[in-house]
């Protein structure tokens, strides 16, 4: 995909900030930003704008080998 404008990269910033906080304070999972793919039950991959995925669902179905993309849906995205 190219580049997003100038806009639309500060409101994606502002996204992922805020769910990084939200996270933060409550410690319950992980939240990737835009470089972040997860292969989905299809076999599709997709990179959302911002994803949080709790531990529990990352570390049951993302145990073997954390240097790949995983094969699990986020409990929440943003695009």
């Amino acid at each position: 995909m190219p580049s997003t404008l100038i806009e639309t990269s500060f409101d994606n910033s502002e996204l992922v900030r805020q769910l990084a906080n939200w996270n933060f304070e409550k410690k319950l999972g992980r939240v990737s930003e835009s470089n972040g793919g997860y292969i989905l039950p299809d076999t599709s991959m997709k990179a959302p704008d911002a994803a949080w995925i709790s531990h529990e669902r990352f570390n049951q179905r993302y145990n073997i080998d954390k240097r790949t993309f995983p094969y699990v849906c986020p409990e929440f995205i943003v695009e």
